[in-house]
């Protein structure tokens, strides 16, 4: 027995001793575990605490500490109950964060401790917006659309809700100030108040209004037991509204009072008042750096700032001593995102108006620019439509954007092309306009160029950089490409058109090369779907496209997906499309359309042939291969999402990490599917070995497609058996009894669908 037992632990030793280094950091995301990344580079509010300054970023919240000057990110993730923060706010003498979303959720975090209201979530009612925070004894008063609601901090429930407006109406109020007896009530046209005594101050001849100077009402604020009021100028409420001498002092919008000292700061300035309303000092911003909050920190003669980032400035000398902005992208909300050549790539910019950005991250590192950051002489870089780059030399890249194509290297600007080197066209109503909206290359080396709003839509560059046009008639002058994909199998290039010929007509558009990838051999359009009922459908969108591993063209409509099967048939004039059916659980004589009433604005094939469909407003679906069985649907409510609306999906076929974009950030989940391998000599499993305090499941990776996997204890009896998705498959460590298994080791048997090549890999449980 003893010899078993020497025998078993130098066989783990021997386990632990082999696991490589490359592997573990592939490892790194747990299976089933997600990751968020959000731009954090428009700091919009400081909250300052004893230790830390918060900041509210893009909606997003961080902090960072004043001793160490360490940077924390806080997300579902990290214990928020949700994303998109409108206000924050902090009380010192409780320890008390509030923090409220534009969901409006509201997260009280007391001692660290979270605890997420919903009242006024659920609450239908007109004017719903929370404009600011206050706190005022065991209270934190919300300042509403609608009114003031007063929540007990230390019950965590609504107390009161104080409608004050004339005659008892809603009324905007845009903050509070409270004192040890009043509470002052700003709205667009009054300053309420009301004592804290009075037990009914839910009736509203309770509170008496001041009127305002003449004038826009910007913010109010308590310094040295005296309300100051900001509108078109500065005043102080001393038995009426006496003006300050100060008449620079204009379109102030952030107002704090902090250890004697008031701090005011408007978008072109910051001044700095100490208890005898004498100028400390004062600073003018930087043209391009837009000032949103200001806050001054006597005790360690700090001002902060917030800007494009969080900038730490010494008062006395007025020079930068830290600027502070968490790693991410630039934008929340880009025109696309895709994964390629082992990058996450995506873009933004507005078709007029501000400079585009190109934004990359290689699963370390971000890297985003802008016109800005490169010299491009007089070439407008606006409206970034897609990014690809050339495959035999990954470091050059190809922008598409509003005015024509964009080379770089190393991210180094080389060129931008111009209609006269290319068969580009410029749009009939402004000759700057070369709108390019897709960019991709096929495996033949081919890129691919779709230019809208000028004639001939289809272009091809060979591998030798010739240009060639694809007379495509049916698509002559389109507005506006939703989506493009290249089906491999059958050579078919798939459009889906979001507006043709400047109308809101929609249409997929296909077309098949001949001998040349730029010959034209077939084509066709379809502007509404003939099922295999028989019957026609018409979306009123066609949005998205994807080719799956069997060949077959996903379609992401209003109404749910579409399927073109045996697609090489698609120029038949009565081809007919797939709708899939889903049986319905309460009646097995019936079924419903799936997706039928859901918008797909996107969808990504993984590497078991899954389905990872994104809709405009109930999240991610992930389905089987043929869509009838729903594997997941992430949502707002069981995921780390903060927004149930999807805008892509791309995922990394090497890992199986899925991308999934939002109009509120970036998030990626590690899914149990990735593409097979071409052999199984580099099977590894993880984690290994198991140790007692792991308690998620137990990954096979390397694996070729359909590998038939057998888990077996050391004395070869079967524990678990399957096939891989793709190159994966996964354990969670359990018997059939649902016991976890024991201390020892278990050997992998792979073996590949035809029999032809087979593996065995080990690994150990170590338990308690």
């Amino acid at each position: 027995m003893k010899n078993r037992f020497n025998t078993i632990l130098g066989t783990l030793a021997a386990i632990i001793t082999a696991i490589s280094s490359a592997f573990t950091a592939s490892a790194q995301l747990q299976m089933g575990g997600w990751q968020t990344y959000f731009s954090y580079n428009k700091v919009q509010q400081i909250i300052p605490t004893s230790d830390k300054i918060y900041a509210v970023s893009n909606g997003n919240l961080f902090s960072v500490d004043k001793k160490y000057n360490s940077l924390e990110e806080y997300t579902k993730l990290t214990g928020l109950s949700d994303g998109n923060i409108s206000v924050a706010a902090y009380n010192k003498e409780r320890d008390v964060l509030v923090i409220c979303y534009s969901s409006f959720i509201i997260d009280i975090i007391d001692h660290g401790k979270v605890y997420k209201m919903s009242d006024i979530a659920n609450k239908d009612i007109s004017g719903k917006t929370i404009n600011s925070i206050n706190f005022g004894g065991k209270y934190v008063y919300l300042s509403c659309g609608f009114g003031i609601v007063a929540i007990d901090l230390q019950k965590k429930e609504v107390a009161n809700t104080y409608i004050i407006g004339p005659k008892g109406n809603y009324v905007s109020v845009l903050q509070t100030e409270i004192t040890n007896d009043s509470i002052y009530a700003l709205t667009p046209n009054a300053l309420y108040s009301a004592s804290r005594k009075d037990n009914n101050l839910a009736n509203y001849e309770h509170w008496n209004a001041r009127s305002l100077p003449i004038g826009n009402a910007s913010t109010i604020c308590l310094f040295e037991d005296k309300i100051h009021y900001f509108g078109d100028n500065w005043y102080i409420w001393d038995d009426g509204w006496k003006p300050t001498p100060y008449a620079y002092i204009t379109n102030v919008n952030k107002v704090h009072s902090n250890k004697g000292f008031l701090t005011i700061s408007s978008m072109n300035y910051v001044a700095i008042y100490n208890k005898e309303l004498k100028r400390d000092t004062i600073f003018l911003k930087s043209i391009t750096d837009t000032i949103r909050d200001a806050i001054y920190d006597p005790e360690t003669d700090l001002i902060w700032l917030a800007q494009d980032t969080l900038k730490a400035i010494r008062r006395s000398t007025g020079e930068v001593e830290n600027k502070f902005l968490p790693e991410g992208p630039k934008t929340n909300n880009p025109s696309f995102m895709k994964f390629t050549e082992g990058r996450v790539v995506s873009g933004y910019g507005p078709r007029y108006g501000d400079n585009g950005i190109v934004q990359q991250f290689d699963g370390n590192e971000w890297i985003n620019f802008g016109k800005d950051d490169f010299k491009s002489g007089k070439s407008k870089f606006q409206a970034v439509y897609d990014i690809t780059y050339d495959p035999k030399d990954t470091r050059r890249m190809f922008v598409s954007t509003w005015f024509s194509i964009f080379e770089f290297y190393d991210n180094e600007f080389v060129k931008a092309y111009n209609t006269s080197e290319t068969n580009l066209v410029a749009w009939s109503g402004s000759e700057e306009v070369i709108a390019v909206e897709n960019l991709t290359f096929d495996k033949e080396g081919n890129m691919w160029v779709l230019n809208v709003k000028g004639g001939n839509l289809m272009h091809c560059v060979d591998p030798d950089g010739k240009w060639h046009t694809l007379n495509c008639p049916s698509v002559f002058n389109i507005s506006d490409i939703s989506g493009f994909t290249i089906c491999e199998k059958s050579k078919i290039k798939a459009v889906a058109a979001k507006q043709m010929n400047n109308s809101r007509e929609t249409c997929l558009f296909l077309m098949q090369s001949g001998t040349k990838a730029y010959n034209v051999a077939n084509q066709r359009i379809f502007k509404n779907f003939t099922i295999t009922d028989g019957t026609t459908v018409s979306p009123s969108k066609i949005i998205c496209v994807a080719e799956d591993k069997d060949g077959d063209l996903w379609v992401g409509t209003d109404i749910g997906p579409f399927v073109l099967k045996n697609i090489s048939n698609v120029f038949n004039k009565d081809y007919k499309v797939t709708r899939i059916k889903i049986t319905r659980r309460d009646d097995e004589t019936l079924a419903d359309y799936l997706l039928s009433t859901e918008m797909i604005n996107t969808i990504a094939i993984d590497g078991a042939n899954r389905k990872w469909i994104g809709t405009l407003s109930s999240g991610v679906y992930l389905l089987s291969p043929d869509g009838q069985e729903t594997i997941h649907h992430f949502t707002t409510s069981n995921s780390p999402l903060t927004t149930n609306s999807i805008t892509s999906i791309d995922i990394n076929p090497e890992n199986g990490i899925v991308y999934i974009q939002t109009p509120n950030g970036l998030f990626s989940y590690k899914s149990d599917a990735a593409q097979g391998k071409s052999s199984l000599s580099d099977v590894h499993v993880y984690p290994n070995p198991v140790r007692p305090d792991y308690s998620g499941v137990i990954t096979i990776t390397g694996l070729m497609e359909d590998t038939e996997v057998r888990i077996t204890d050391a004395a070869g009896r079967v524990i678990c058996h399957g096939k891989s998705n793709g190159s994966v498959y996964t354990w969670d460590g359990c018997l059939s009894t649902g016991r976890r298994a024991s201390t020892g080791v278990y050997y992998v048997f792979q073996a590949t669908k035809d029999g032809g090549e087979s593996n065995v890999s080990k690994f150990a449980i170590i338990k308690k």
